[in-house]
């Protein structure tokens, strides 16, 4: 699932999760970060943690999250400068 494009304006900003897993199986959770219009990645996380919080390096521009979801009941991510 792609989220709709944002726009960081500081050279670093966070990206915060969190996801409730699927008791029954083992959960598969992930955020890659991509330019609008570009075909590379800037930043993948891995969210082997329920919770969580990452700081991109990208700089500003526009962006886009691609979020990755397996065994995962919901799932909740901000972006924050």
């Amino acid at each position: 699932m792609n989220t709709a494009p944002f726009k960081a304006t500081a050279d670093t900003w966070k990206i915060d999760w969190t996801y409730t897993a699927d008791q029954s199986a083992v959960p598969t959770f992930g955020i890659t970060v991509f330019p609008v219009g570009k075909n590379y990645f800037t930043d993948i996380i891995v969210g082997t943690d329920p919770s969580g919080s990452k700081t991109s390096q990208a700089g500003p521009g526009k962006y886009y999250l691609q979020i990755y979801s397996v065994n995962v009941t919901s799932w909740s991510v901000t972006v924050s400068p």
